[in-house]
């Protein structure tokens, strides 16, 4: 995805 998942459990993490 190119969202960030708010749990950071996706399939990427977010840099924030």
């Amino acid at each position: 995805e190119s969202q960030q998942p708010k749990a950071k459990s996706e399939s990427q993490q977010p840099k924030s």
